[in-house]
């Protein structure tokens, strides 16, 4: 069908069919081929800056195998292009829950932050930054929303929320170098916090996208006041244009005294790779009990994580320790070390690879229970690249951060 002019052309094309089976592999891999429109060995795609230029909207209309190719192959081809885009970010802001309404305060003005009756300074601050294109005028937001209700229910915490909608609103947008921008500027606004909080009051939490956020702010944060943050939690990493483990870019162990990583979609949406001090496994590298695709499985890490957060299941996720180091043998059997709280609780001692099951349902965590309190909040918007969080804690005499 296809005329070669020379060995060199047959060569080349080959090389390219090749990355398209593997791209299709990994995306096959981690989604349901039910209801999927790609064809064999499809060879055509957008031009990489059409695809860019897709909102999660668009991308959202594709079938999840599809989407993943198109998301691959953008980031494989195409993510260098434009990616140091000159957004404005003057107005980037932090919003403030308080269980009356949701207040934005601009990054550059934290001192309308730390003035507001309803933020008080003697109480913990937690950060979350969300994935790609979080919408926090949306009501409910569903990450944020369900993990506000948890610590609303658990009581002192001022919880934040990073709204980058109109900075990240294009998978274009969602690289590497942009990211990097958002951590620093969150950096400059946590230094400003520290002048009425202690900085070991400070958590931050981030999904997909948003975790590498939050790990460049801590390496920011270090490099403008010469001192970590104690705690940063990533809620499934994104792996979107962060296939290779840069540390530059993306969130590492390093980043904060102690970084947590919660793994629900490895390798799919999330990374796979052991980024922090303690690694979590649920159902290893399998899609989360419960769902059929990797949209589904990227979304379950902050429902863990906001379950955890109540007072009654702070030990409902109980991870074991892997003796392996090879993640696809993470099984009960492999896996019977010291057992941690994968979550809330878990403590800064904790390092190593952790692997755990989960219930398809709320509750989740095998020793979980409805908060006789507050109950246990599910939300019901899909809100693929949302998230979330919050930590409530005190210094332990050996000056690491313990969350209790």
């Amino acid at each position: 069908i296809f005329k070669m002019k020379s060995l060199k052309s047959f060569i080349n094309f080959a090389l390219f069919c090749n990355v398209l089976v593997i791209i299709s592999n990994v995306s096959v891999a981690q989604d349901t081929k039910k209801n999927s429109t790609t064809a064999k060995g499809r060879q055509n795609f957008p031009p990489v800056e059409e695809i860019g230029s897709y909102g999660v909207e668009k991308l959202l209309n594709l079938n999840p195998t599809d989407m993943l190719e198109y998301i691959n192959e953008f980031c494989s081809r195409g993510a260098q292009i434009n990616n140091a885009a000159a957004f404005d970010y003057k107005d980037i802001s932090l919003t403030l829950y308080d269980g009356k309404e949701n207040t934005p305060f601009l990054l550059a003005n934290m001192e309308n932050l730390m003035q507001h009756p309803s933020f008080n300074k003697t109480h913990n601050v937690v950060v979350f930054v969300p994935g790609w294109l979080s919408n926090l005028q949306e009501s409910p937001n569903a990450a944020a929303d369900t993990i506000y209700k948890a610590y609303e229910c658990r009581g002192s915490t001022n919880f934040l929320v990073m709204d980058t909608t109109k900075q990240i609103n294009t998978l274009g947008a969602s690289t590497a170098e942009n990211t990097l921008n958002m951590g620093q500027y969150l950096a400059n606004a946590l230094k400003d916090l520290t002048e009425s909080v202690k900085i070991s009051q400070i958590h931050l939490i981030g999904h997909s996208l948003g975790a590498h956020i939050v790990g460049a702010a801590g390496r920011f944060f270090k490099s403008i006041t010469g001192k970590n943050l104690p705690r940063i939690t990533g809620l499934d990493p994104g792996r979107v244009c962060f296939v290779e483990r840069n540390g530059n870019f993306d969130l590492e162990r390093g980043d904060a005294d102690f970084v947590d990583i919660i793994h629900t979609n490895p390798n799919g949406l999330g990374k796979e790779e052991t980024i922090g001090n303690a690694n979590f496994y649920p159902n290893g590298l399998n899609l989360m009990p419960g769902c059929n695709d990797a949209i589904c499985s990227h979304k379950m890490a902050w429902r863990y994580y906001a379950e955890s957060v109540y007072p009654s299941n702070k030990f409902g996720f109980s991870g074991k320790k892997c003796l392996t180091e090879n993640l696809k043998n993470l099984t009960n059997t492999d896996c019977g070390g010291q057992s941690e709280p994968m979550g809330y609780a878990t403590p800064a001692t904790a390092t190593g690879n952790y692997f755990l099951q989960t219930n398809s349902k709320e509750p989740y965590g095998k020793n979980s229970k409805n908060d006789k309190k507050c109950g246990v909040v599910e939300a019901n918007i899909i809100d693929i690249f949302s998230s979330i969080a919050t930590v409530e804690r005190t210094d332990s005499p050996d000056n690491l951060p313990v969350w209790s």
